[in-house]
């Protein structure tokens, strides 16, 4: 090993002979000696991965299965390395995970709020013409709708119903002026 970033006592050693504190060889999952098994990748194929068991920074003690890219580097005749831990790439995409769902969870709340503000447009003026309607079956002509202004389908109903209730009021008017007049 020519450079290591961080362990520096690995600098200018023989990587064939790498062991952890228990003094075990390092082997990667193809159960490989770590060096044997990257120069096998870049002989094979010029590049590629490997996997393997390796300190973190700051724990040197503690071997964390890792992921390294290996690749050739031939006018040199050396093979460089950088790699990832694997509970490092399972944190992040936890982390990306958590960040959808709640996304997801905000996006349903506020596309939940929306469509109860658009219902409620709806059909609170229609519970008022239904209202209104039993009103005028039980011959009670005093209330009068007020969403008339509207310019969609419940304005143009609430229009009818004014009307018809006027129009009733009028009939009703007219009936009891030719009673009194028959009498």
């Amino acid at each position: 090993i020519k450079l290591h970033p961080v362990i520096k006592r690995l600098e200018n050693t023989n990587a064939t002979i790498l062991r952890d504190p228990n003094n075990r060889i390092i082997k990667t999952t193809r159960n490989l000696n770590l060096l044997v098994d990257a120069l096998d990748t870049c002989n094979k194929f010029g590049q590629g991965f490997i996997q393997y068991r390796w300190p973190k920074p700051g724990n040197l003690n503690e071997y964390i299965p890792k992921l390294s890219y290996v690749k050739a580097f031939k006018p040199w005749k050396w093979i460089i390395g950088s790699g990832v831990y694997i509970d490092d790439v399972k944190k992040y995409i936890k982390n990306i995970i958590l960040f959808v769902l709640f996304l997801f969870f905000l996006i349903t709340v506020i596309s939940i709020i929306i469509i109860y503000i658009f219902a409620s447009n709806i059909s609170k003026p229609i519970i008022k013409v239904t209202d209104f309607a039993a009103k005028i079956a039980e011959n009670d002509f005093s209330y009068e709708l007020k969403d008339v202004y509207r310019e969609d389908e419940i304005g143009l109903l609430a229009r009818a119903m004014n009307t018809m209730k006027n129009n009733i009021l009028e009939l009703i008017t007219e009936l009891k002026d030719k009673n009194y007049s028959l009498e």
